[in-house]
């Protein structure tokens, strides 16, 4: 009896996957053979439509969205030179939009304006003094030519009295007063050539002056420019830090613009 339930849990565990298997296999295939069902339109709720032809539009579209809005550029705006601040204009504010380029505040610039014009003035002196010894180096220049002129008749003068001398015909007096002017001569012209040495040493002295104070003067008027504090791009100003009256330093923020 044992034996023979065995046997038949056994069949059953066989037979029965299969007819599962069979059945599903059969009921796919008859849902692949029927038809779709056909879509049903309401034509009640149909709406009305209106058909224009297709037009340019320039400008902007507005619209409203959620989310957070990440800056392109942000940019922290310092300060470039030091002093009060005389004029804060009326758009330099947090939350408002600046083209770049606009003047947000000026720094009192008095003192930047002296200091340019003193520049200037001992710019224009120390070219001046440049021109002078220029032409005091072309005269010495035309000192020396002389005076190598007036060094060769001399020699020529002592080697015609010694020829003199020999036959007779010049006293020896004659021929040392010769020589003598030679010696002058010479020592005029060497006076000239060191003069001219040093000539030309303080022009190369007064040419680095007048650079310096060439570079000077542009520094300056670089601060004088810097004075106003600029916009650098177009955008939001999220944060200012400073107020008419107040007093800024070289470097100080004094905004952030994204």
């Amino acid at each position: 009896m044992n034996k023979t339930g065995s046997i038949v849990k056994t069949t059953l565990k066989t037979i029965l996957p299969l007819i599962v298997l069979a059945g599903a296999v059969f009921g796919f295939s008859k849902m692949k053979r029927q038809p779709p069902k056909p879509r049903e339109v309401n034509n009640d709720k149909a709406l009305p439509v209106r058909t224009v032809p297709v037009e340019k539009h320039d400008g902007t579209f507005d619209f409203t969205v959620n989310g957070v809005v990440v800056p392109f550029r942000e940019i922290t705006l310092s300060a470039e030179v030091a002093g009060r601040i005389v004029k804060k204009a009326d758009v330099f504010k947090a939350g408002r939009f600046v083209k770049k380029g606009t003047v947000l505040a000026e720094i009192f610039a008095d003192d930047y304006d002296l200091e340019v014009k003193r520049l200037q003035k001992s710019h224009e002196q120390a070219q001046n003094n440049v021109k002078e010894l220029k032409v005091e180096i072309s005269n010495t220049q035309m000192l020396i030519e002389v005076a190598k002129e007036d060094l060769d008749l001399q020699q020529k003068n002592v080697a015609r009295e010694t020829r003199l001398r020999g036959t007779g015909a010049a006293a020896e007096r004659e021929l040392d007063e010769a020589k003598k002017a030679v010696l002058a001569a010479r020592n005029s012209l060497l006076q000239y050539q060191n003069q001219s040495r040093l000539l030309s040493t303080r022009l190369a002295r007064l040419e680095s002056e007048a650079q310096r104070l060439a570079l000077d003067l542009k520094k300056a008027e670089l601060d004088l420019a810097r004075t106003k504090i600029v916009a650098p791009i177009s955008g939001v100003i999220v944060q200012d830090h400073i107020e008419a009256d107040s007093y800024v330093t070289k470097g100080k923020e004094v905004a952030i613009i994204e």
